[in-house]
């Protein structure tokens, strides 16, 4: 995120990955509160497991971690678009513009906002729920007991399952367009070079996604149908499954960019040089010191 702000010259692709490391740090601060709440409760939990689910946190906690699924889904989706259209019509200005990638990322957000906000105010005033349906505070309905959760976990496995369906195939479309380019090119090998570490990046970004997407979607589908499902399955999706796929998004989206790669190699060999240079510092003056008392 930092490395991305400080960047001076940002394009549109800076943008829509800046996006995405806000939704995924979203999510981390949802981890953050089920981490305090867990210390704090830890031995009284059954005691205090009734006001935890009624309290603003607990509520907010939901909020934040529909919002932070269905935003980074979406996010991906747009970077993987984005790529497409510049891959497939180079010279269109318009996906490389950042007027336009804020104007998508804005229009997204304040959709999924909306409509979460607006299934909130459906089962909390509404419905008239006062807590949330499960401990780990997830905005997600278990057995279809409440249609506003019901509409929320519909919610976030059309978002993610429609954006994992796009994106390969979008993937998919934007590798046969590199080879097809690569083939009516010389046989350059730097050309080479980019177009397979590009394929990596590829395969990279698809595996990770499907890894962490699908089994939560096949879980949460699953219980829409009223078939049972034990609440520590929804922990290890919610506390492990998810987390996977928001780290490893900075790694395949910052850390595998060339410039950045650069960033950190001329950043690495600074620092070498300057210990090396203190280390023939001191041994010239050790030796210097050595001559003297011979003298």
């Amino acid at each position: 995120l930092l490395l991305r702000v400080r960047k001076k010259k940002q394009n549109a692709f800076d943008v829509l990955v800046l996006c995405l490391s806000l939704s995924d740090g979203i999510y981390g601060i949802y981890l953050l509160i089920i981490a305090f709440a867990d210390m704090k409760l830890r031995g009284n939990f059954v005691g205090q497991e009734d006001s935890w689910r009624k309290s603003i946190i607990c509520k907010l906690a939901g909020f934040l971690s529909l919002l932070s699924m269905t935003v980074s889904a979406y996010a991906l989706f747009l970077i993987t678009f984005f790529r497409f259209m510049t891959v497939r019509y180079p010279f269109k200005y318009k996906y490389k513009s950042i007027k336009t990638a804020k104007s998508y990322l804005g229009i997204g957000f304040l959709f999924f906002s909306l409509i979460i906000s607006l299934l909130s105010i459906w089962y909390y005033i509404i419905e008239g729920h006062s807590k949330v349906s499960n401990p780990n505070c997830l905005f997600f309905d278990i057995g279809f007991q409440s249609y506003a959760l019901g509409s929320a976990t519909i919610l976030f496995v059309l978002t993610q399952m429609s954006c994992l369906i796009v994106i390969v195939v979008l993937y998919i479309l934007m590798t046969l367009s590199l080879k097809k380019a690569q083939a009516k090119m010389a046989a350059v090998r730097s050309r080479s070079q980019s177009h397979s570490f590009m394929s990596f990046h590829v395969i990279s970004v698809t595996v990770s996604n499907i890894a962490c997407w699908l089994p939560s979607c096949i879980v949460y589908s699953i219980s829409l149908m009223d078939y049972p499902i034990h609440i520590s399955v929804l922990t290890w999706i919610a506390i492990v499954v998810m987390p996977i796929n928001s780290a490893l998004n900075p790694c395949l989206f910052t850390f595998s960019a060339s410039k950045i790669k650069l960033f950190f190699a001329k950043y690495f060999k600074s620092n070498y040089t300057q210990q090396l240079d203190a280390a023939i510092s001191t041994k010239d003056k050790t030796k210097n010191k050595n001559s003297r008392n011979n003298i």
